[in-house]
């Protein structure tokens, strides 16, 4: 077998550049921006804020160092603690989505779980299945 044929031709990497912002009819928001350059280095944003308020904002870069990322979030339910290469900023959720949580606790034998309420309903009308 010739060697040569396990050999795969590479292409340098092309800039790039893309992005969107959404905005529903609920007051949802959700945006992505991404750029890469010609060594292969890519940097870009994502998140999303719910009509309650709440959000998350995802900072991230990816390069000869590997992957980083700067998260901002005031989600119920998280931290600040900074697993991997990741910066994680939690800050309090809006007052009015903790009565809301707090308001329907499951009973049972295991710990309470929070439930949240979806900020819109489906927009699908028959079963996908």
């Amino acid at each position: 077998m010739d060697c040569s044929m396990l050999l795969q031709e590479s292409h340098p990497p092309h800039p790039f550049h893309f992005g969107y912002d959404v905005l529903d009819e609920h007051g949802n928001k959700q945006q992505r921006q991404e750029q890469g350059d010609q060594h292969g280095n890519v940097k870009g944003s994502y998140g999303y804020v719910d009509a309650h308020g709440v959000y998350r904002q995802v900072d991230y870069v990816a390069d000869h160092s590997g992957f980083r990322a700067v998260v901002q979030s005031n989600e119920p339910g998280v931290a600040n603690e900074d697993p991997a290469d990741v910066k994680l900023t939690a800050k309090s959720p809006p007052h009015h989505v903790l009565e809301q949580q707090l308001s329907k606790v499951e009973h049972g034998y295991a710990d309470p779980k929070l439930y949240i309420k979806p900020a819109s309903k489906p927009l699908y009308k028959e079963s996908l299945y």
